[in-house]
């Protein structure tokens, strides 16, 4: 199938790694150069994130729930976040032309998402 259809090599070749390979490693930390700043996709890690998309057959969500760590919520203080948004939205004047702050419905959608429209 492979000869005949060439555009599929690449996926093929996806499928192979994604079957014999662990992906453990994506759940360590991801190490920033000295400058804390990343100024190009890693090959290597962007393989096995494609890999690990396959085997959660490209349900991203559950893959990110897997992953956890620094990709979900619970890495997040969000009350820390929360008090720097407030101090500097309360020190500066809102354009009268922008619709009014929410800032507690803000930090609720943060915190626990958007809620769907049956609730």
């Amino acid at each position: 199938m492979i000869v005949a259809l060439p555009q599929w090599r690449q996926y093929a070749s996806l499928c192979r790694f994604a079957s014999v390979t662990l992906l453990a490693c994506l759940k360590e930390p991801l190490v920033l150069p000295a400058t804390g700043i990343l100024t190009m996709l890693d090959p290597v890690r962007a393989k096995f994130n494609s890999a690990g998309l396959l085997q959660f057959d490209f349900l991203h969500g559950d893959f990110i729930r897997w992953l956890g760590g620094e990709y979900v919520n619970s890495a997040h203080d969000f009350n820390a976040e929360w008090d720097v948004i407030d101090s500097t939205l309360h020190n500066r004047e809102v354009p009268a032309e922008y619709p009014p702050l929410k800032l507690e419905m803000a930090y609720r959608i943060q915190t626990e998402g958007v809620p769907i429209k049956a609730q």
